[in-house]
């Protein structure tokens, strides 16, 4: 009987050696039949020793009362249950290997505690559809009582509205068909809809027949805040989006709008939603572009072609301006299941007229280049012709002094153009400084006229003059000022033809200062009077009609008049009519104190010799200007790099060095401090002579250790009173 049983049997006498082991057994440990037989028990099992089999075995030796274990066998990594009898002269013992059993329990057990921590519902229905387990989560998401179980069935869980939905579900899923659908949930307590993702699944038992249903349901309440949360947050960034967004219909009608849209391009098309879509574009644009605008949008409806445009210029229908837009079109799927178009759009007119602006500046730098190159050669050409005539006729004063004379014309003018240049680059960067004070009109308008006046003579013109009746005064920089006034009158002279007539009047009205300049020259185009005032500027650029000049001073004027508090205005009637140009300026509130110390010396031939060093690299220019103050009476001497200026001026130690900047070897900052280093060059005076002007340039110069900054080309008489206030220092 032992033989024949699946169970494993063993017996031991009371020395613990085995008397018997079935087939079973052997089988079992994997032992050859009879082996063990004579055997000690501990011997051949020596993990037994001290465990817990030994305690258990002698136990119930020891008791003589039967019992049972199960236990795990470290040796061969095996699980048994064993039931142990006492017997006369021994024990007798039951033993099983209940490994893969038991690995089924503990998976079971996991999967059990799996699904009973699982926050989803997770339900088991038998064939009637009827609840068998149903886990806490689910539990909780339905108000299910455990008590309900048995009597609740799957379509009990889903509203009144759901079940014949559900119901078709589940019969789809005895078809084979497993069912997963977002539905809801009717919390079975409360009433209160709850969103659910549901799954229902068909149970097989080990021969493939379905024996149940098993459902697994997740709460989606979270999931749809969410959803909507963003859903809200995406709508109002759509909605707050500086583009455009709208939506056309299958019914070729305008369903929704974004604020962009409805703010801009739309925003004369009142109302819009609902509105037809051919309506609404034939109020915004004129044939045949809204023909065109519509027929791109049907053939996008009808074939699902996207549409990209990238340069959309045309005037508008319902306002007098022209617009452009990038554009782009996609069909899309309505809520409804039916077909609509989606259309991005951007305005980009102001992008546009960047664009265009920039074109225009390049064109007038070209225009301006040009310009300059001619403007510079037109005095050079007679200044090379004088120096030629001057070598010929050098013998002949009345010939050399007619020469120096024109000579002397055309390097002021280019030195006013150079002026006017570098004031309009200071006024931009914000580094001009007026020298506010308070003046005179009359002063400021007699110094203007008699910067213009050689101009205005030698184009033939008469000029009349128009002063107030009584004293007036103003704050400001009195050369600015004169240059404001000089530069209208300029323009005129340069603007009417041979023997015309310019008219200067001033007058105060109430708190302001008004002068108007009037000519009866070539006008100013309606077109252009907006744009008289804009950089590089010129009425008319044809070389029959060109009279010089860079298109920078009316410019100038009003930038220097803008600086001074007040505006400028011009006025014409056309082309050929004259131009008028009326400047204001806030008048002074006292009367005007006119510093004397601002009266420019008398220049004289008769001031007491200094010993002078002109450095410059370019020898003409150190040369020429070293013999006029040797002319003026000083000692003069030349060098023309900073090591020559050092080694001449410990030799020659000289009253004032005139010292240029940019030098080989040793640039003139550089220059300085060496001469500063010495005992005899701490009290010489150092002015800086360079064609660098810009404030930034006067601040390294003095930092440097220079007396004063001075630009090239020098004026003469600027530098007499410079050498004048040394000799009364040294006096």
């Amino acid at each position: 009987i032992l033989d024949s049983i699946t169970d494993g049997f063993f017996a031991v006498d009371s020395d613990w050696r085995f008397t018997y082991m079935n087939a079973a057994g052997e089988r079992s440990i994997d032992c050859t039949p009879g082996y063990l037989i004579g055997k000690c028990f501990w011997d051949e099992y020596p993990g037994t020793v001290g465990s817990e089999f030994e305690r258990f075995y002698r136990r119930v030796a020891a008791s003589r009362d039967s019992e049972s274990l199960t236990a795990h066998y470290p040796d061969n990594d095996r699980w048994y249950e064993i039931t142990a009898y006492p017997a006369p002269n021994g024990l007798s013992v039951y033993f099983r290997d209940v490994t893969h059993r038991r690995q089924v329990e503990q998976e079971r057990q996991q999967f059990a505690a799996l699904v009973e921590a699982s926050p989803d519902f997770i339900g088991v229905a038998g064939l009637d559809q009827r609840g068998v387990y149903v886990n806490r989560a689910g539990m909780a998401l339905s108000g299910l009582e455990p008590d309900q179980l048995a009597s609740i069935s799957v379509l009990d869980f889903f509203p009144e509205s759901e079940r014949d939905r559900i119901l078709g579900f589940i019969t789809e899923s005895e078809g084979g068909k497993d069912v997963v659908v977002d539905t809801w949930f009717q919390h079975l307590q409360t009433g209160q809809l709850i969103p659910v993702s549901w799954s229902f699944l068909r149970l097989r038992d080990a021969s493939g027949i379905v024996s149940g249903y098993a459902t697994v349901t997740r709460d989606l309440t979270e999931r749809k805040q969410h959803e909507k949360s963003t859903q809200q947050t995406l709508a109002s960034i759509v909605e707050r989006c500086p583009f455009g967004i709208y939506i056309v219909d299958d019914e070729f009608r305008i369903a929704s709008m974004n604020e962009g849209s409805q703010l801009g391009a739309f925003a004369n098309v009142r109302p819009i939603i609902g509105r037809s879509f051919d309506e609404a574009v034939r109020m915004m644009w004129p044939e045949p572009v809204a023909s065109d605008v519509i027929q791109i949008f049907r053939h996008t409806l009808t074939t699902g072609e996207p549409y990209l445009s990238r340069n959309f210029s045309h005037a508008r229908a319902d306002v007098d301006q022209t617009e452009a837009y990038e554009w782009e079109l996609h069909r899309i799927d309505m809520p409804n299941g039916r077909d609509g178009v989606v259309c991005y759009y951007f305005d980009s007119t102001w992008l546009r007229e960047a664009e265009r602006k920039l074109w225009e500046a390049d064109r007038k730098k070209d225009e301006f280049l040009a310009i300059l190159a001619h403007e510079l050669r037109n005095p050079l050409a007679p200044i090379r012709n004088g120096l030629q005539l001057m070598k010929l006729a050098r013998d002949n004063p009345e010939v050399v002094e007619k020469v120096r004379s024109m000579m002397e014309r055309q390097v002021a003018h280019m030195v006013r153009l150079i002026d006017d240049l570098l004031d309009l680059s200071r006024i931009s960067q914000g580094n001009l400084e007026l020298k506010q004070e308070q003046l005179e009109l009359a002063m400021v308008i007699r110094n203007a006229v008699e910067t213009s006046q050689p101009l205005i003579e030698q184009m033939g013109h008469a000029l009349e003059l128009v002063m107030p009746s009584g004293p007036a005064y103003l704050r400001g920089d009195v050369t600015r000022l004169a240059q404001i006034i000089s530069n209208l009158l300029n323009n005129s002279a340069k603007y009417t033809e041979r023997g015309g007539r310019i008219r200067l009047s001033a007058e105060q009205l109430g708190g302001d200062i008004v002068i108007t300049v009037e000519d009866n020259g070539m006008g100013i185009p309606v077109h252009m009077l907006s744009k008289i005032f804009e950089m590089f500027t010129q009425v008319d650029r044809s070389l029959e009609q060109s009279t010089g000049g860079l298109g920078i001073g009316l410019s100038l004027v009003q930038r220097l008049v803008e600086l001074h508090g007040g505006s400028v205005q011009a006025f014409s009637e056309g082309q050929g009519r004259g131009s008028t140009f009326v400047v204001r300026l806030p008048t002074a509130m006292s009367v005007a104190e006119i510093r004397q110390d601002n009266i420019e010396p008398e220049s004289g031939r008769s001031t007491p010799r200094l010993r002078i060093l002109v450095v410059d690299d370019n020898r003409d220019a150190a040369i020429g200007l070293a013999e006029l103050l040797s002319i003026l009476g000083n000692e003069t001497q030349t060098a023309h790099d900073g090591l020559e200026a050092l080694e001449v001026a410990q030799a020659f130690r000289p009253d004032v060095t005139l010292l240029d900047i940019g030098m080989p070897k040793l640039n003139g900052f550089e220059t300085c401090r060496r001469i500063r280093q010495q005992a005899w060059g701490e009290s010489m005076v150092l002015y800086a002579l360079t064609g660098w002007g810009q404030e930034e340039d006067q601040q390294r110069s003095l930092a440097a250790g220079f007396n004063a900054h001075l630009v090239k080309p020098v004026v003469l008489a600027d530098l007499e009173a410079l050498l004048a206030q040394v000799i009364a220092v040294r006096a």
